[in-house]
């Protein structure tokens, strides 16, 4: 049975060089017989060979197919591209997004100039690519094998006009992405004119990453490129991002470019950016015969851009998800309070910078907790710089070349306006000045971030001072029970045991003095004098009035001691 589907398998096979002798008999037939049907479909766009509503072109390997299609829930017309061969038929760009032919009298043609044109019913333009002014001759469009549908002149010697320039919201193999060339995402899922969101790439500087927009706001981002993948992606979604790679400059002479071509077979991966503004990676998966998503951002909260404002830090284990850096707390206390935190954080205490760069540049390291541990410079006390590892780096920061770890400290250390300061590899030094933002705490991965804060001088100060009075303190009360004993000594060596009891009370409000730091030795006689106009006695004035505390004197006995008349 195996040997009869193996042969039956053979037999279905059609060699390569037969496929080349059919497409050049059917490109015959249709330069002589421009009414054969559209199953004679074909990889080109000439002028004597249109697309009409009912007709299609596909690449030469047919993964792909070029025509006009109908969104759901739509009656408007467009020109698009999509898989020909799983059943759902992704459309993975059009043509006329902004313009859609509004009935099945289009026609998709090569007009008279030689440019690739979309014509209406009265034959005007609805869309075109390249709005040629001059003759172009012998042109014609052609649908490669990577989805890419190119205008060509003089057969295949120079392209005039690609649709991979013109992306709409997918992003395949080989396609590039720069600041002028982002994906742009449909409105709806029932109308591919272009929507709110974009996606593309971003340089500054020698800093390159990939934003989301929402309409000029940014929504997400990948955090800096250094080589291998994006440094703000936490480690279990970088893997999805290894065969991308992005090169300074392409051929249209843009300073920028991103080309993502690890999957050789543009049928096997896509990105595509939705009318929600999600951005997503799907793969084929051949045992169900569909696409599945893989990865996807925003993913939570913590992904949206500066969700914690400045000099915040997001965190989705946390509760709140958001909290200020160390030595930062919350610029408004009322809105940080009902979760609106775009306020952000202002510093508890100013820095003390005074750009005083002599002497040696040395520097320690200690643990200082949970995620954190200090760097202090050794020979200026003006500031020091707090490590927050596994973070995804903050926005707006720029590259230094040429400096190592130590010396990249030293360059964020000099300059007054630095905020943070961090060495990554395959980038370099980073030093961020001004503020600090779309700071987020991974579980796993992320860089490490030195951020600057100012001297802790005051608040060693503080501890000192802090100690000197509880030593204080603590010698008032130990003379104070020394007093107390030795008082209570004299009156038992002078047999005197009321007189004890007496020196009890004394003692008893001397360590009560003693343990209560408001109240002084003044306030105390002060207290006493005012109270029902008492007065303070002398001992041997007391001891003469009551007889030497005889019993005869004495009117009873609470719980301080006896009471004696007078």
């Amino acid at each position: 049975m195996g040997g009869v589907q193996k042969k039956n398998q053979r037999s279905q096979e059609i060699p390569a060089w037969h496929k080349r002798v059919i497409r050049a008999l059917i490109t015959l037939l249709h330069i002589f017989f421009p009414s054969l049907p559209s199953s004679f479909a074909m990889d080109s766009i000439t002028p004597t060979q249109s697309i009409k509503d009912a007709n299609t072109i596909l690449s030469p390997d047919e993964n792909f197919a070029l025509g006009f299609f109908i969104p759901p829930n739509s009656t408007n017309r467009y020109i698009g591209i999509w898989y020909n061969k799983i059943p759902e038929h992704k459309v993975i760009w059009v043509a006329n997004r902004q313009n859609p032919v509004t009935n099945s009298s289009g026609v998709f043609t090569i007009n008279s100039n030689g440019d690739l044109v979309l014509l209406d019913k009265q034959n005007n333009t609805v869309w075109f690519a390249l709005n040629a002014s001059t003759e172009i001759r012998n042109s014609r469009a052609k649908l490669l094998d990577t989805g890419n549908l190119v205008l060509l002149e003089h057969g295949e010697e120079r392209v005039l006009w690609q649709s991979f320039e013109h992306p709409s919201d997918t992003f395949l193999s080989t396609m590039k992405l720069g600041e002028s060339k982002r994906l742009r995402s449909w409105k709806s899922l029932s109308d591919p004119s272009i929507g709110s969101f974009s996606a593309g790439v971003n340089v500054a500087g020698n800093l390159t990453q990939t934003f989301i927009w929402h309409n000029s706001t940014p929504l997400w981002r990948t955090g800096p490129w250094n080589g291998r993948t994006f440094t703000g992606i936490s480690s279990t979604d970088s893997e999805y991002f290894n065969g991308f790679q992005l090169v300074r400059g392409d051929l249209e002479g843009n300073a920028s470019g991103g080309t993502y071509d690890y999957f050789r077979d543009s049928f096997d991966s896509r990105f595509e950016l939705g009318p929600s503004g999600k951005l997503q990676q799907v793969r084929w998966d051949e045992e169900k015969r569909k696409y599945h998503a893989v990865w996807s951002a925003p993913q939570g909260e913590c992904d949206l851009y500066g969700k914690c404002g400045p000099f915040g830090v997001c965190n989705h284990l946390f509760t709140p998800i958001c909290r200020c850096l160390h030595g930062f707390r919350p610029k408004a206390i009322e809105e940080w309070s009902i979760g609106n935190w775009s306020g952000g954080c202002e510093r508890r205490r100013q820095l003390d910078c005074n750009n005083d760069t002599t002497g040696g540049f040395e520097y320690s390291e200690s643990n200082g907790g949970f995620g954190y541990s200090e760097r202090k410079v050794l020979y200026s006390p003006v500031d020091r710089f707090l490590k927050m590892r596994m973070m995804k780096l903050p926005d707006l920061g720029e590259a230094i070349d040429g400096v190592d770890g130590k010396g990249c400290e030293y360059q964020c250390f000099i300059r007054c306006a630095c905020v943070a300061y961090a060495f990554v590899g395959g980038i370099g030094c980073m030093v961020w000045s001004g503020y600090l933002i779309d700071n987020q705490e991974f579980s796993s991965g992320g860089e490490e971030l030195y951020i600057r804060l100012p001297s802790p001088q005051n608040s060693k100060r503080t501890k000192v001072s802090s100690i000197v009075v509880a030593i204080m303190v603590l010698v008032i009360f130990i003379a104070d029970v020394w007093a107390y004993y030795y008082w209570l000594h004299k009156a038992k060596q002078n047999g005197k045991q009321r007189r004890g009891s007496i020196m009890s009370l004394l003692g008893f409000l001397l360590c009560r003095k003693a343990s209560n730091e408001s109240i002084d030795a003044t306030m105390l006689e002060d207290g006493m004098n005012q109270e029902k106009g008492a007065e303070l006695f002398d001992f041997a004035i007391i001891e003469t009035a009551t007889d030497k505390f005889s019993n005869a004197n004495m009117l009873g006995q609470g719980g301080f001691g006896p009471v004696y008349k007078v």
